[in-house]
């Protein structure tokens, strides 16, 4: 997935928005992923082995992010707080566990929230989580692979 851009000498970027948080060539990879949706905020952990993955840390919470959008098309702001900080637990597991390599994805409340923006930033600054808010063909996609 990153290599090396023949032209430049430089590393391409990921096709997903993966962070890098740190490698160490003596141990297997940490995978973290984290899916925000409209009623949930889900992480998974897990350490690559030869065959698999085996899960190391885990966390779900309700958070009901979604809560109040069909009517005022906006987050309320006691359901980003809530969320928020759903989040912070999921940042803190991230950095215990020294993670490698984390995709965050948000789904249907974000892709219809008109507020979407203040809160990804929100998150990104106050946490260092980027939230990737992906279509209804990624979520299905990864949803069928998951």
């Amino acid at each position: 997935m990153v290599g090396q851009n023949s032209q430049s000498g430089q590393r391409m970027r990921p096709k997903y928005s993966l962070k890098r948080f740190r490698t160490n060539g003596n141990r297997s990879r940490i995978y973290a992923a984290l899916d925000l949706g409209t009623n949930s905020c889900r992480l998974l952990v897990a350490r690559s082995t030869r065959r698999t993955f085996r899960v190391i840390d885990a966390f779900s919470r309700i958070v009901y992010l979604g809560e109040g959008l069909e009517e005022h098309y906006e987050f309320s702001q006691i359901a980003m707080d809530r969320t928020f900080e759903a989040l912070r637990i999921c940042a803190l597991k991230i950095k215990k566990n020294k993670v490698d390599v984390l995709r965050c994805v948000a789904t249907e409340a974000c892709r219809r929230a008109s507020n979407i923006k203040e809160f990804v930033n929100r998150v990104e600054v106050e946490l260092g989580l980027k939230l990737e808010t992906i279509s209804w063909d990624e979520e299905a996609r990864l949803a069928l692979n998951g």
